[in-house]
């Protein structure tokens, strides 16, 4: 087991040195640039403060790699040459399977950590010689005076933020790998894995936008409420965005969190706040069946590797639910056109001529085969009739609430 252990270590060098050289090129870029300045005593009596305590960029690279490499680890599942390599190596195919995901996941969370704490420094080594320098004093005729000067965030809160991202990334890693393993082949277990994230990602949030629509209900303009839009996503990037706007303004001392929120902004807001709670949930709860999944998995024989249908039943419940919902996005971009008739035209051209026709190049390529069968030609069918039908009843509704005829 040490042998085949230091053999993933050794296969996966070149990708370890590529995430660590992205994730510091994100951590130098955000720290070079980013200034703790603030102004006390200002005109409007409150302090302003820099805003940017680079919580979400330096999030993007750990979002996107352990999205994608549950794909790499498990490659191998994926031809049979390459599946007979790893089931001749004298190792249980269980054993096979934690190895390649566990050395990738903890490869990458070791590039994060890495970044991250070489990060930390050089914004502790800049921030330090100049902390309480005054950059500039105002005085107002009132004989109040502002100053401006620079200062140190609160470093103490990225602990936090650092432990919750790497709990994020590992359970974001769990969802991706049910994706991923759904398929047998290359092709099938990229869809998967795109489908899947985007199931995840706005899935949750389209029937209450639809619904909000609908019922001209308050709940419509929560995306754009002070509360981030993003964090209305069951998917990282929600919970990413969350977690900025929880330790954002504590780091840099300009506020209390979600806290502020509740206390200081509207219902909308509130609604807003509970709706990225439930998705927080949802992330949550989805990042663990993964694991559990992962856990407990069967393992898959050889012998299906490289075949198209697989032996799970979820590749093609997966495959259409995310169609589906690419086309209730697609006709709802056409909903603030100002002329119903030719939103209406448009919205029929791009459902049958756009999504109509990748959805069924889509389905031939993850079946391998273009000769569409009767169950799937009915949901083909099913979905663009259901996707016309809320999207012209949506355009409606917008068109008479807006009077934009």
């Amino acid at each position: 087991m040490k042998k085949f252990f230091l053999y993933n270590l050794k296969r996966f060098i070149p990708l370890y040195a590529v995430s660590l050289a992205i994730f510091l090129s994100f951590y130098f870029s955000i720290f070079a640039s980013n200034e703790a300045i603030r102004t006390i005593n200002s005109p409007s009596y409150y302090s302003s403060y820099s805003i940017n305590s680079g919580i979400i960029l330096m999030s993007i690279p750990l979002a996107i790699f352990t999205a994608i490499l549950p794909f790499f680890a498990n490659s191998y599942r994926y031809s049979l040459n390459a599946a007979d390599t790893f089931y001749q190596i004298g190792k249980d195919k269980r054993m096979i399977r934690f190895t390649n995901n566990l050395t990738l996941l903890g490869a990458c969370l070791l590039s994060f950590t890495t970044a991250f704490i070489i990060g930390m420094i050089l914004l502790l080594l800049k921030q330090v010689p100049t902390a309480g320098t005054v950059i500039e004093t105002t005085t107002y005729g009132d004989g109040r005076v502002a100053t401006t000067e620079y200062y140190m965030f609160n470093f103490f809160y990225y602990l936090p933020t650092y432990l919750l991202l790497v709990i994020g990334g590992c359970l974001n890693y769990f969802i991706s790998y049910f994706f991923v393993t759904r398929a047998n082949n290359l092709v099938n277990s990229m869809i998967m894995l795109v489908l899947g994230q985007l199931i995840i990602g706005i899935g949750v949030m389209t029937p209450v936008w639809y619904l909000s629509i609908l019922l001209n209900s308050d709940v419509g303009p929560i995306y754009n409420v002070t509360i981030m839009p993003a964090t209305r996503s069951a998917g990282i990037v929600g919970f990413i965005a969350l977690i900025h706007h929880m330790f954002n303004s504590l780091i840099i001392e300009n506020g209390n969190g979600l806290a502020d929120v509740v206390i200081t902004n509207s219902s909308q807001d509130v609604i807003a706040l509970i709706l990225a709670i439930v998705c927080l949930v949802l992330f949550v709860g989805f990042g663990v069946l993964g694991l559990l999944f992962f856990l407990k998995e069967k393992e898959s024989s050889g012998e299906l590797a490289g075949k198209a249908p697989g032996r799970d039943k979820f590749q093609m419940i997966i495959f259409h639910i995310g169609f589906g919902i690419i086309g209730l996005w697609v006709n709802a971009s056409q909903a603030l056109f100002s002329s119903l008739i030719f939103a209406s035209i448009l919205m029929l051209i791009s459902e049958i001529f756009f999504f109509g026709a990748i959805y069924y190049v889509f389905t031939g390529l993850i079946r391998r085969n273009f000769k569409i069968n009767k169950s799937n030609l009915f949901i083909m069918i099913g979905s663009l009739l259901i996707n016309l039908t809320l999207g012209i009843i949506m355009m409606v509704k917008m068109v008479d609430t807006l009077n934009i005829f």
